[in-house]
């Protein structure tokens, strides 16, 4: 509903910053529901646009995961250090962000991890990839050329390599992040 009120081209706070639609590309949904399409948006806007969603949209597995990392904190820890003369500051740097570095460890693999596959926001908000296809993302790139292309050779192989970066990246983090997590209570 917000971002459904923010995009809308007749009342949305972003229709300032729309074009003339006869310039750019104006596909025809393929499902005919009313939900706001990023159609006539300048287009570097249309990408910015669906990032902001998609990182609303998983915002909320962050906040419960560090919730959770938070409760996991031991309350005699902290009570140590602030017996031991720490500032708040000192026992969030000191004893809170090091207990939960492994969920914060987590929570960024995982964000990344989504961040290859989002999808849904594209096709929502921007069908066919957008004005000029600039929210044609590799995820969305594989369903064209599967759905409309019928090119289904090319998209298995897309398909393949959209795996191996994202295994790749996910190796990346945990042989170079993981140095900095702590596991110790």
């Amino acid at each position: 509903m917000i971002f459904g009120t923010l995009l809308s081209p007749q009342v949305g706070l972003l229709q300032g910053i729309q074009t003339e639609p006869s310039i750019l590309q104006n596909p025809s949904p393929l499902i005919d529901i009313n939900l706001p399409v990023i159609r006539s948006f300048i287009p570097s806007v249309s990408l910015t646009a669906v990032a902001v969603t998609t990182i609303w949209q998983n915002l909320g597995l962050s906040f419960i995961l560090m919730s959770a990392g938070l409760q996991a904190v031991p309350d005699e820890l902290q009570e140590a250090a602030e017996i031991d003369g720490a500032g708040a500051w000192s026992r969030f740097w000191r004893v809170t962000l090091p207990l939960l570095s492994p969920t914060i460890f987590f929570a960024f693999v995982v964000g990344s991890i989504f961040a290859f596959q989002a999808f849904g926001q594209i096709d929502l908000l921007t069908p066919r990839g957008g004005p000029l296809k600039t929210t044609n993302v590799l995820v969305y790139y594989i369903y064209d050329q599967l759905q409309f292309a019928k090119n289904d050779g090319k998209a298995a192989v897309l398909a393949i390599a959209l795996f191996g970066v994202t295994f790749l990246l996910t190796m990346l983090q945990f042989r170079f992040l993981e140095r900095r997590v702590s596991y110790e209570r």
